[in-house]
C-alpha cells in the first residue's frame, strides 16, 4: 500500500498551483481543464504517479501562459 502520508504533500502542492494560478477557478474547473489538456496530449490520467501529475499539471499552467 502507497503512504498515505504523501497526500498531505501532494494536496498542498496542488493547492499553491491552484492559488497561485487561477485562484478564481472551481475547484471542479481547475481539475476539468487540466485533465481535458492531459487526455488530449497524454491519454488516460488513471495511472500517473502522484510526481508526474504535478509535473504535468506544472506543464498545463505553463501552457496557458500569454493566452489570458
Amino acid at each position: 500500500m502507497r503512504d498515505p502520508e504523501r497526500l498531505d504533500k501532494f494536496y498542498n502542492e496542488i493547492k499553491e498551483i491552484h492559488k497561485n494560478n487561477y485562484p478564481d477557478w472551481r475547484i471542479g474547473q481547475f481539475f476539468n481543464n487540466f485533465l481535458v489538456w492531459h487526455f488530449n496530449k497524454y491519454g488516460e490520467s488513471f495511472y500517473v504517479e502522484d510526481a508526474k501529475f504535478i509535473e504535468r499539471l506544472n506543464e498545463y499552467i505553463n501552457s496557458l501562459k500569454g493566452k489570458e
